[in-house]
C-alpha cells in the first residue's frame, strides 16, 4: 500500500469501528490488527486518536456531501428524499453500522470540542440540504406547505439517526 491508500484504509477501518462499537471502544492496536500494519505506522499517518477522528469525520462528511449532490440530480424532491432515507437503511445493513455522526454523538461528553464542532457542521449540512429539498417539494406540489422547513428538516434527520439506534437495539433484543 502506498501512503495515500494506507491512510485511507486506516480511516475506513476506523470509521467502521466507530460506527459499530463507538469512538472510545477501539484502539490503535485494533486498527493495527485489522489493517495489517504496525501501530507505529498508524501513528505516522495519525499521530493521535484526535487526528484520526478529525480525518475520519472529514472523509465521511465529504462522502455524504457527494451522495447529497448525487441525490440532487433526481427528478423530484420526493425521489431525492427517498434516496436520502434509503442511504440510512443501506448503511445499517452493512454490519449494523450506524451513522458516524450519531455514533460520535453518543460519546459527545467525552469528545474534544473540535470533534463536537465537526459533528455540528455535519448536522447543519444535512439540515440545509433537507430544507432545500422540502422547499423544492413544496414548489413542485409534492409536499404540503411547511411552517418551518428547517425544523422539518431537522426532524427528518433526527428521525433517521434515531431509527438507526432503535434498529440496532431491536436487532440485539429481537434478533431475526
Amino acid at each position: 500500500m502506498n501512503n495515500g491508500s494506507t491512510a485511507l484504509k486506516i480511516m475506513e477501518v476506523a470509521s467502521e469501528l466507530i460506527q459499530t462499537h463507538g469512538f472510545h471502544a477501539f484502539s490503535y492496536r485494533d486498527l493495527s490488527d485489522r489493517v495489517g500494519i504496525k501501530t507505529s505506522s498508524i501513528h505516522y499517518h495519525f499521530p493521535t486518536k484526535l487526528d484520526l477522528a478529525k480525518a475520519v469525520i472529514h472523509h465521511y462528511h465529504q462522502a455524504f456531501l457527494d451522495k447529497l449532490d448525487e441525490f440532487s440530480k433526481e427528478e423530484t424532491a420526493k425521489k431525492m428524499l427517498q434516496a436520502y432515507t434509503d442511504l440510512f437503511a443501506e448503511t445499517f445493513r452493512q454490519g449494523k453500522r450506524i451513522c458516524l455522526c450519531v455514533s460520535l454523538a453518543s460519546d459527545l461528553n467525552g469528545l474534544p470540542e473540535e470533534i463536537r464542532n465537526e459533528i455540528s457542521i455535519f448536522v447543519d449540512a444535512h439540515e440545509i440540504w433537507l430544507a432545500s429539498v422540502l422547499k423544492q417539494g413544496i414548489d413542485e406540489g409534492g409536499f404540503r406547505k411547511l411552517e418551518n422547513p428547517r425544523q422539518a428538516a431537522r426532524n427528518i434527520f433526527y428521525a433517521m439517526e434515531g431509527a438507526m439506534l432503535v434498529a440496532r437495539a431491536s436487532s440485539v433484543f429481537f434478533p431475526n
